[in-house]
Order: structure tokens, then sequence, then C-alpha cells
């Protein structure tokens, strides 16, 4: 190699080298916090300081102040509620993947989140939680992952938390890993849209007998990933594929429950008070009632 072409490559090294550097450094921390923060805080620092500087108060503004990438810290201070619902979009250009984080000895509690990701494409549509969030009374899943789903819990305020996994596109968002649900709550769990999805980790384990309150499903076919018991109102729009070694079991209900599509396979049991009404076909090896 010649010394103008050892220059040139040299320059390429050193300029690619800039550009990691400035990418590593790039990240900003925003730290918020309801109890003690402001929304004119540039949020930078975690206690306030001299204006402005101090946490913001609202988990939205954050999420407006940062970029790709960037880190979200939010205090459980003292368990007072975040009284927001967050609509949280990854766009496509820019994208904005962030990371959220919890500080301050406890579980900050927020009322919803929802991830809306349907203009950014995989692997670029998601966002990560890195500590615990308690959201008391949903989460909705348009499209996109969320990673570290194992650290948000679900329910504990409202008198039914509800769960949703909303078909904007071809595909259902989803959680990466089991959430958890909180001591005693009730949850509703809906699946919207046309599309076809298995159910993942939104959704109670095949342990949970108390949790499940109501079930709704869209057009689409609706599979189970285990057996499931439910405490209230089954709906189906679509086919619902139980699977042959599992059981779905429908321990009462006030109202009436609607089957709009195929039944398919495993076991349906029933031990209820309301009605059954079938507008479509039931093709079960087992059925309970």
């Amino acid at each position: 190699m010649n010394f103008k072409n050892l220059l040139k490559f040299s320059t390429l090294v050193l300029l690619f080298t800039i550009v990691l550097g400035s990418s590593s450094f790039g990240q900003t921390t925003y730290y918020v916090d309801v109890q003690n923060g402001l929304d004119g805080y540039n949020g930078l620092q975690p206690t306030v300081g001299a204006a402005p500087n101090g946490p913001k108060q609202t988990i939205t503004n954050a999420i407006a102040a940062a970029s790709d990438g960037d880190i979200i810290m939010v205090a459980y201070a003292n368990g007072n509620l975040y009284n927001e619902n967050i609509n949280y979009v990854v766009a496509a250009a820019p994208n904005k993947r962030l990371t959220f984080g919890s500080y301050g000895g406890g579980t900050p509690k927020v009322v919803s989140f929802t991830l809306n990701s349907t203009n950014a494409l995989a692997p670029d549509n998601y966002v990560t939680f890195s500590g615990p969030f308690l959201f008391t009374d949903g989460l909705t899943l348009t499209d996109g992952q969320i990673k570290g789903a194992t650290n948000i819990t679900v329910g504990g305020l409202a008198p039914a938390a509800t769960v949703t996994r909303n078909s904007a596109t071809p595909a259902f968002g989803s959680v990466d890993g089991q959430i958890n649900f909180a001591t005693g709550a009730l949850v509703d769990f809906v699946y919207l849209g046309g599309s076809n999805a298995t159910m993942g980790g939104e959704i109670v384990p095949a342990t949970n007998t108390t949790t499940m309150r109501n079930l709704t499903t869209g057009a689409g076919t609706i599979t189970l990933n285990s057996s499931k018991t439910m405490n209230g109102v089954l709906t189906t729009g679509g086919a619902l594929a139980i699977g042959t070694a599992n059981t779905l079991t429908v321990n009462g209900a006030s109202g009436a429950h609607t089957i709009g599509g195929n039944v398919t396979g495993g076991t349906l049991a029933f031990a209820m008070t309301g009605a059954v009404t079938v507008t479509n076909n039931f093709n079960l090896p087992n059925v309970t009632a």
C-alpha cells in the first residue's frame, strides 16, 4: 500500500472512530419524578437544582424530549401515581427506540402504556424496559415488541385492567417474556384486528386461575399457548384454536358468551351462569358444560 492510499485508509478509520464515539457518547438519560419534577426542567438530573436543572414531571414530556437510544429513568416517587395514558410511538424516520428504567426503591405506578410502532419495521420497532413498572389500567400492543417484558406488571387500581393486542398491520404487537399481574387484580384480554396470532406472555399462564376475567377476539384465528382459566365472558369474532393439549375453562359470568367463529381442538369447559350463543361451528374432542 503506497503512502497516498495509506493516508486515505487512515482518514476513513479516523472518521469511523469519530462516528462510533459520537454514537456511544450521544446517549442521554432523562429523569422523571411526578412528586418533585416539573416539565419545564431539562430532565437531566434526578434531583432539583438551579433552574432549569431537575427531573421532568411526566413521562410523556420526557419521551418528547428524548432521541433514539436515550434512557428514561422514572422515580418511584413514594408510590404516587403517574396519571398518564402513554402512547409510545416508534416512528419510521427517525426511530425513537428508548429504554425505560426506574429508581427510588420501588415500582413506579403508571395508568397505562400503548406501544404503537406501525410506522417502523422490525428489528427497529421495539421499546425496552430495564426496571420494574406497574400499569394499573392496562397495556396495549399495536405492532412492535416490548423487550424486558418480565419487568412489567399489569392491574392493581382499576376494577379490571385490560391487555390488548391490536393488529393495525398484518402482525400483532408482542412481548419477549411473561408479564406479571398484580395480586388480586382482574384483567380482561382483547385480541383485535383480522390477523392470526398465538397468545404469548401478554396473557396469564396456565398456573394463574384467578386473574383472567373476559376474553374477546376479533376476526382472525387466535391460538392458545397453554391452558387458560377465565372467570368472565367469552366473546369470539373469529376462530379460537384451543389446541389438542389445552383446556379453556370458563367459570361463569353474568352475561352471555358469544362464539362467533369456529372453536377447534382441546377441551372447552363451561361452569357458568350466563347463556351461550353459538353462531358458527364447534369442533372439539371434549366439551364439558
